[in-house]
């Protein structure tokens, strides 16, 4: 992973955080709460297992080190035939977590949003997402916006004020990660625009933006569950109460006097999405 840093929301896989690497992402969600909590868990490992194993044997990559699901990974676009062989995958683990673990509805994830959730929507935008996937310099230069909007972001100390040291790695690395989808999603959006047909450009972005919003969602719903929405950083509620267009998560946000950070974070992100997608080249596409 020489020059990445990969951001886990479950920690699982984190890595300290280089200057200047390129920020890419896996989600892994855990079941949790559960009568058989131990069995699952260990049942649940080996489900994992055998399908990184079904991975690296049918895709020729290693899913620990070389695949991330945001930026949405170019394998998954890079043809059909690959994008029919990775869902296969991703819906034998459900099936592995279903059968073997007893686990009726398995956890939500990036993977299975694109594969049982939406696929057929992903599909339908398979052409313009290849189109687009290989511009790799959104991804260093939302890299490095991210950062940045976090650096110049004032009064920064009072969002963690009262948090545990645990609390604000924590709250750091989420936020990270919240900025780089923003910056990333926005690249994305512009890129469909210049270089999808006409008739493939609603659906292209429409696809891409439920992808980021609902994991996002997905996220927010976590810190609820336990309480703690107070530990999911500002920038990401805001985030996504734009996405969703979530008139209480604004307005308690507004409140909050968040406002003016949002904009000015969402300002630098913007700028480095736009700058990075003007002076990309076209990419053919394998379609």
């Amino acid at each position: 992973m020489d020059g990445y840093i990969c951001i886990s929301v479950c920690n699982s896989m984190s890595v300290k955080p280089q200057q200047d690497a390129t920020i890419k992402i896996r989600k892994n969600r855990r079941q949790s709460g559960s009568f058989f909590e131990s069995f699952v868990t260990s049942c649940e490992t080996n489900c994992e297992a055998q399908f990184q194993r079904d991975f690296q044997d049918s895709l020729g990559k290693s899913y620990d080190t070389e695949f991330f699901d945001f930026p949405i990974d170019p394998l998954i676009s890079s043809s059909r035939e690959k994008f029919q062989a990775f869902c296969q995958l991703v819906e034998e683990k459900s099936i592995c977590y279903r059968e073997e673990c007893d686990i009726s509805e398995p956890p939500t994830t990036p993977q299975t949003h694109i594969c049982i959730q939406q696929r057929t929507r992903f599909e339908q935008a398979l052409r313009c997402l290849n189109t687009t996937t290989s511009h790799l310099k959104c991804h260093s230069a939302c890299s490095k916006a991210a950062r940045r909007s976090i650096k110049e972001e004032e009064n920064r100390d009072s969002e963690t004020a009262g948090f545990s040291d645990q609390e604000k790695r924590n709250y750091n690395e989420t936020d990270l990660r919240c900025r780089f989808q923003a910056c990333t999603l926005e690249c994305r959006r512009q890129l469909i625009g210049f270089h999808c047909d006409e008739d493939e450009q609603e659906t292209a972005r429409q696809t891409v933006t439920l992808y980021y919003s609902s994991d996002l969602n997905l996220d927010a719903q976590e810190f609820r569950l336990h309480d703690s929405l107070r530990l999911y950083p500002k920038f990401c509620r805001s985030f996504l109460a734009i996405e969703t267009e979530d008139a209480n998560l604004s307005n308690q946000l507004q409140v909050e006097g968040y406002e003016v950070s949002f904009n000015r974070a969402m300002g630098i992100l913007r700028r480095e999405a736009s700058r990075s997608t003007t002076s990309n080249k076209y990419h053919n596409s394998y379609f």
